[in-house]
């Protein structure tokens, strides 16, 4: 479980700062519009996020985009952006990725010839936050969660290492441990079972030269006759080597944390 500052009474103190994203407020959830969630996202009427993006005026420098996730009385949410730069462009769309699919063609626009990107398709959830595995933790903890019948509630499991962890954080703990076990069993690595979901921090290149330091240690120290063997011996272990899961659902072994996890069709 993720640790967030709480007050007196209990309760999320924003905003919630996660880097270039803050969250100033994740809304509340109505169970019985079944097109404000999905199976794999819940859209919390009033949430409200802001990200610092390239802006939309001047593309040299940075600006901040308001998303919020609005109520206008239909059937299923309304996502609208707005870049706090300029005139204040405002989007608004039934899906969030085609707000941000917006700004990205008007910084697109704005970029020269040989800067362009080819493509301007982006992750609205992801953009939105909504697919940030604190904000899905915490939208889970919100009253009426438990009643949208579509969406599959996730398990959020954190270690006492490390920072807050996500799927690619998962993956640098694992390289962190792999390293270490070289260290402790010379010629022969101990193997490791896939664990479930690991906070980390950010150590995976310095795990891996680590490594790969101790291989050419063990190398080096074998007789010219036995280098083809340690060598043959790694290859094998490394092979039965098996990665843990990343997202899953209720039941299974999942959970993610920076912005960026996973995101939905909306």
């Amino acid at each position: 479980m993720h640790k967030v500052e709480l007050d007196e009474n209990g309760n999320v103190v924003f905003p919630i700062r996660l880097g270039v994203l803050t969250i100033e407020n994740l809304g509340t959830i109505d169970p019985k519009r079944k097109a404000f969630h999905t199976e794999r996202t819940i859209y919390p009427i009033g949430y409200r996020a802001v990200r610092e993006y390239v802006s939309m005026v001047d593309i040299t420098r940075q600006c901040k985009y308001v998303c919020q996730v609005l109520d206008d009385g239909g059937p299923a949410p309304v996502f609208q952006v707005t870049c706090l730069d300029g005139d204040h462009f405002v989007k608004k769309d039934s899906s969030s990725s085609a707000c941000w699919t917006a700004v990205m063609s008007a910084i697109r626009d704005a970029t020269p010839d040989d800067r362009k990107r080819l493509h301007t398709t982006v992750s609205g959830p992801e953009y939105f936050g909504l697919s940030n595995s604190l904000v899905q933790e915490l939208i889970q903890q919100l009253p009426g969660a438990d009643q949208c019948e579509r969406y599959i509630k996730k398990t959020f499991i954190s270690s006492s290492k490390g920072k807050r962890g996500d799927a690619k954080g998962d993956a640098k703990g694992r390289a962190k441990d792999k390293g270490s076990a070289a260290k402790d069993a010379k010629p022969k690595r101990a193997k490791r079972r896939p664990e479930r979901y690991r906070d980390d921090s950010d150590e995976e290149e310095q795990a891996g030269k680590a490594g790969q330091n101790e291989d050419m240690k063990e190398m080096e120290a074998a007789p010219e006759g036995d280098k083809e063997d340690v060598a043959m011996q790694d290859e094998v272990e490394n092979e039965g080597e098996a990665v843990a899961p990343t997202a899953v659902d209720d039941g299974q072994v999942n959970g993610t944390l920076d912005p960026g996890a996973e995101s939905s069709p909306m």
